[in-house]
């Protein structure tokens, strides 16, 4: 048998997942909930936010609603609609 020592893996990478979850293994925040705070500064919307990332409305709303309970404090900001419409911005605390 041959040695393979010479062989190069540039066509392998490394791929990993984080979340975090509860005491009782509940999880909490994870790449979904990151991926919808990201949409919501690029688009200060959560309605536009939901439509990008393919969610539904009530279910980001109660997502980030639960996760907020869980960390202490709020993630978004929510300003209803005038003429010009609603906002949703990030709050300082997820922007640190």
């Amino acid at each position: 048998m041959r040695s393979s020592n010479n062989i190069k893996y540039s066509n392998i990478s490394l791929e990993y997942k984080a979340w975090l979850s509860s005491q009782n293994g509940k999880g909490i925040f994870g790449d979904g909930r990151w991926n919808l705070l990201k949409a919501i500064d690029e688009k200060g919307s959560l309605k536009a936010a939901t439509k990008i990332i393919g969610i539904n409305y009530r279910k980001a709303w109660e997502d980030l609603r639960k996760a907020e309970a869980l960390f202490g404090f709020a993630l978004i900001e929510k300003h209803r609609g005038g003429q010009k419409g609603g906002s949703t911005i990030l709050t300082e605390e997820k922007k640190n």
